[in-house]
């Protein structure tokens, strides 16, 4: 009998969670410091070396059945719910700082300036740069008589309509989703003015232009703008077709004289612009990010969107927390031709907002910038773009992450960290913090400045658990050849807790890292990478208690003696990590069918820390596995904004096709709270005593009944408000009588017991005691007390977020091996369970 997955997606419903108890509050609070920015380049640290224990060797792959057993690529297991669709049948607004205002369409930008309008289709992202269609109003006359207009004057934006209010005429541009109307509005005509009035419209581009019978064309081996031709329109409503023509570089439209001597005003002349385009395919999306706000109750997901080659925009939207439901979606960028990349985004449960940070500028520009602005959880309403390299001008700033606080009181800050190029061979790492009211708190601040050394890829904790955000990076040592992990920790304030320590400095580059929050009630936190083992990598973790390690294992190789056999075979890189405050969750990208560079699917696994050693409490679920790849998992918890519920969003870029990033799809994931742990022969764990090994991972020692070891499976929910747990020990001998113990501490060194190995002692509490049917046994039975319920009434009553240990005792007469003939029984191994609220 197995536990049920406990593993949910998008479309799934479930419990929200939303009544139940925030985190403690903060400690009061302190100003952030505003240290200076430091520019002198100081030595390297000395380095202590950090070797990893023997046991975390990596194994000849001998025992690892070959991946083609896996069946093809439509045998996976699950596929993911797609995020809701970025709704593009509408029109987003943006504005520059001084409020120049953009539009975005489905096929179009366009921006509204003072020398003009600029249109530029979407020609595919696949196009090598933007081919804009910009326009300016040169000249107007009646009857070859100027007519006079302002033409310096800014746009209004007004609703889905731009105005330029040129004291004589109104020039206005009506945005719609695939087209935008241009209109001149004439009040008033010269008095005693007649003849032909007629518009010169300068009109430059890359493209091609071309007349044609119903419209002018300027095109190019991509597609084109077409600017349909002009009607006039009196206030009547009578009409006429007004010529449109191609002169050199300009539109010009003449309305007939005598439709203008009989028109009532206001006169209207009234063309079309919009877009063809050969690649009809919706912009390559990729690099997502997701965070949590506990107020709105919902999820910001932020990605980044392929333009053309040259222009990058951030996509933001809102998602409902359980129902998938679109809540709002926009573009982060307030210059929409500027070239935004590698979003992320984090979470200010004070004030209900999130913070999405980028880099800006083209990537060879060598002067990229971090700009971050605050969306506002309920509504989507964004605030002013902040630049948060301002003092640092022609510095090239790059790869940014952002911290948030689940804290409810102010003040509280996001944590903005980045890369900076000092050198080709000589990167550093900076910090700054951003008051959530939209503004810099503070100067920017050094985490590893030292010389000669190439820091990069940054990671912080989505959150700081209301107190301090974790943070780690790679140094290429020596450059480029292989990487360490470092870490620094940051207080919530904006105080250095721990200055930069080194976390791997092994012989192995270690790609790809990031950190989680920290557990609950402690400085314990999770540190995740990729080693590289030059034919492929694995997924590494660490255990941290502040700036120590405590343990450190390959999930890889976890996931394989749990019985996952093709992971050695494969590529796994690429990972993220969160927490709910009482386990990890992991996501990372896997390679199908080998080392594939083509097809990459995602999964998800929770690990628990059982004492000081990591654990494997489930794993690995699938989140996608589309037959082309997906890649660039990001996870983040709902306990990061305050939550306490074990529910984390995984987001992805998941290819449509071999040559396209394709979409932003997703899944929700509840972290595990049972974790199968005290395995004999594995772990460190003892043999079994006599000469009695179990069949695998995840048994206790073999028994006369030759079926391998009893196993105890946990499953239901371990929820003292709602306890529906239950255990079952199975492959015990067919009647055998059986205690289900419960204990509240781990032995510091496992012990022989009978024919077994224990890990836990202390208090033990006889729950339940029954007589095994077919070699298993079953608890509570129907009409038992719940199991938090049995333990309290035995004096060991359990709070919430605490854990409890379970394993069963049974009586086995046969002994086995060269034991003594009175060790008449047996163990399984142990099961941590996590309580909850």
């Amino acid at each position: 009998m197995q536990s049920p997955a406990v593993f949910h997606i998008l479309t799934a419903l479930a419990a929200t969670g939303l009544g139940l108890p925030l985190h403690a509050q903060k400690p009061a609070r302190v100003a952030p410091p505003s240290a200076p920015v430091e520019i002198a380049k100081r030595p390297p640290a000395p380095e202590a070396q950090v070797g990893s224990p023997a046991r975390f060797a990596r194994p000849e792959l001998a025992s690892t059945a070959p991946h083609s057993a896996a069946g093809p690529k439509q045998a996976h297991a699950s596929q993911p719910a797609a995020l809701p669709p970025f709704d593009r049948k509408q029109v987003f607004h943006s504005s520059e700082d001084d409020g120049t205002p953009w539009v975005r369409g489905e096929s179009y930008k366009a921006r509204f300036g003072t020398e003009g309008a600029s249109y530029i289709p979407f020609l595919g992202s696949a196009a090598q740069r933007n081919f804009p269609l910009d326009l300016h109003l040169e000249s107007v006359a009646l009857g070859g008589e100027p007519i006079g207009f302002d033409a310096g004057v800014s746009a209004k934006s007004e609703g889905e309509t731009m105005r330029y209010e040129r004291g004589s005429l109104t020039e206005l541009y009506s945005v719609g989703v695939d087209s935008i109307e241009q209109s001149f509005v004439f009040d008033a005509l010269p008095q005693g003015a007649s003849g032909e009035l007629v518009l010169h419209i300068a009109a430059a581009s890359e493209m091609q232009g071309e007349v044609l019978a119903d419209r002018i064309e300027f095109a190019n081996e991509l597609g084109s703008v077409r600017y349909g031709l002009a009607t006039a329109i009196d206030a009547a409503g009578a009409r006429v077709a007004a010529e449109t023509a191609l002169e050199g570089s300009e539109l010009v439209i003449r309305v007939p004289a005598d439709f203008v001597a009989q028109a009532k005003l206001p006169l209207t002349v009234d063309p079309v612009i919009s877009t063809f385009s050969i690649d009809t395919g919706t912009p390559n999306a990729f690099t997502p990010d997701c965070s949590y706000d506990l107020a709105s109750g919902c999820w910001l997901v932020v990605h980044e969107e392929v333009f053309s080659a040259n222009d990058h925009d951030v996509v933001w939207r809102r998602i409902g927390v359980l129902n998938g439901l679109s809540l709002g979606s926009g573009y982060v960028d307030s210059n929409l031709s500027a070239y935004w990349a590698n979003p992320a985004c984090a979470d200010n449960n004070a004030m209900g907002r999130f913070f999405v940070v980028a880099q800006v500028g083209f990537p060879t520009s060598g002067q990229r910038k971090i700009y971050g602005r605050t969306v506002q959880a309920s509504n989507g309403v964004l605030g002013t773009t902040l630049d948060l390299g301002a003092e640092d001008p022609f510095a090239d700033l790059f790869n940014p992450d952002v911290g948030g606080d689940p804290d409810g009181s102010l003040p509280s800050y996001f944590c903005v960290v980045w890369e900076k190029t000092f050198s080709s061979t000589d990167h550093d790492i900076y910090f700054r913090m951003v008051d959530p009211g939209n503004s810099l708190a503070g100067a920017i601040q050094i985490v590893d400045i030292s010389g000669g050394t190439y820091d990069s890829e940054p990671s912080i904790s989505k959150s700081n658990g209301g107190s301090t955000w974790n943070m780690v990076w790679q140094r290429d040592n020596p450059y480029p050849w292989y990487q360490d992990i470092r870490g620094a920790r940051i207080g919530w304030s904006g105080s250095t807790v721990n200055a930069a320590f080194s976390i791997d400095n092994g012989i192995l580059s270690a790609d790809f890292p990031k950190a989680s929050s920290s557990l609950d009630g402690s400085d314990r936190w999770a540190v995740v990478y990729a080693t590289n083992y030059w034919t492929d990598h694995d997924i590494e973790m660490k255990l941290m208690d502040g700036a120590t390690v405590v343990d450190e294992a390959s999930l890889t190789y976890m996931e394989q003696d749990a019985g996952n056999l093709h992971t050695l075979d494969e590529d796994q890189t690429e990972p993220d990590v969160d927490t709910d405050g009482w386990s990890f969750a992991v996501a990372y990208a896997q390679s199908f069918g080998g080392t594939s560079s083509s097809d990459y699917d995602v999964y998800v696994s929770t690990v628990a820390a059982v004492g000081n050693q990591l654990q494997l409490s489930e794993g690995p679920r699938q989140i996608a596995g589309s037959v082309y790849s997906d890649r660039h998992p990001s996870i983040a918890s709902a306990e990061s904004s305050g939550l306490d519920w074990r529910l984390e969003l995984i987001v992805l870029d998941s290819a449509t096709s071999l040559s396209t990033s394709g979409n932003i799809v997703g899944g929700l994931y509840d972290n595990a709270l049972f974790t199968s742990f005290c395995h004999p022969s594995f772990d460190g764990v003892p043999n079994c005593p006599c000469s009695n090994a179990p069949a695998g991972y995840g048994r206790g020692c073999n028994n006369s009944a030759g079926a391998g070891g009893a196993q105890l499976v946990a499953g239901g929910i371990s929820s003292l408000g709602s306890d529906s747990m239950w255990l079952v020990s199975q492959f015990e001998p067919a009647s055998a009588l059986t205690v289900i113990f419960q204990s509240n501490t781990l032995l510091g060194t496992p012990v022989i017991a009978g024919q077994a190995v224990r890990c836990v002692g202390g208090g033990m509490k006889r729950l339940y005691t029954r007589g095994a049917s077919g070699g298993a046994v079953s608890v509570p039975a129907p009409g038992d007390p719940a199991i938090h319920v049995r333990s309290a009434a035995l004096g060991d009553p359990i709070s919430a977020g605490t854990p409890r240990y379970y394993f069963a005792y049974y009586r086995d007469p046969v002994v086995l091996g060269t034991c003594a003939p009175n060790l008449t029984f047996n163990l399984s191994q142990t099961v941590q369970a996590i309580w909850i609220p």
